[in-house]
């Protein structure tokens, strides 16, 4: 199953996350995205407790805003592009090339044809319009826009789907950063014996060296406080 690693917050975080990289032009996903993406899912219990230490999704989005940018390198080649996706999303338990194998045996094509610069079908409406991203459900991939059409081919931090002929919907590109965070949270998990939560991604994320990470922790008065409550979230039973 996709996203089978992940929690159902986990998993609904990272469509936000997008939305959120969207609007501030970020082509690719980065840390602080998902501290974002997180905060738009009012259900989620660590919500509270990062609103405990003044990081709401407002106080957060300033200060990602007022951050300085980062360079953002993107691959160029459509094999550097496969490369990229394939080991991100291992972390999340999705074998890109087992993916790859069972369109080619069901389409009689290759996924990798054009990777990430396919332009002939949109996701959904992202956050244009108030109308926010759409999560596919516990069975679904974790970014799986699929729906309307007034996003814009290339705008926010994916590679779109193939059209009729195969899958549809969008894969995320993952920042180095974000892949590193995801690595360190999917190893915590593991650890534990446990599905990867909001609360491994952000006790992840708090720990990367990253400008917009840095003024995000900035918002709380104490920021090892932040890191210890987050912590202490990781033993919380999750679903």
């Amino acid at each position: 199953m996709f996203g089978s690693r992940l929690t159902t917050d986990a998993r609904m975080a990272f469509p936000f996350a997008m939305a959120e990289a969207q609007d501030l032009g970020h082509s690719s996903l980065r840390p602080e995205h998902m501290i974002l993406g997180v905060l738009c899912n009012a259900r989620d219990p660590l919500v509270a407790v990062l609103a405990e230490h003044g990081i709401t999704l407002e106080t957060a989005r300033g200060a990602v805003r007022a951050a300085p940018a980062e360079p953002e390198n993107t691959p160029t080649s459509d094999e550097d592009r496969y490369a990229e996706d394939r080991e991100a999303l291992k972390i999340l338990g999705i074998d890109l090339d087992k993916v790859r194998e069972a369109v080619a045996r069901n389409f009689g094509d290759d996924l990798t044809s054009g990777w990430g610069r396919r332009e002939d079908r949109c996701g959904g409406r992202g956050r244009r319009g108030g109308r926010g991203p759409r999560d596919r459900g516990p069975g679904g991939p974790p970014w799986g826009f699929d729906g309307d059409d007034d996003q814009h081919p290339g705008e926010g931090p994916w590679s779109h789907g193939r059209g009729r002929r195969g899958p549809r919907g969008q894969r995320p590109r993952f920042a180095p950063a974000m892949k590193k965070a995801l690595s360190a949270a999917a190893r915590t998990a593991a650890e534990s014996g446990s599905r990867m939560s909001t609360a491994h991604i952000v006790a992840a994320v708090l720990d990367v060296d990253d400008p917009a990470v840095a003024a995000i922790i900035a918002v709380a008065p104490d920021g090892d406080a932040l890191r210890h409550a987050v912590a202490d979230q990781l033993t919380v039973p999750t679903t």
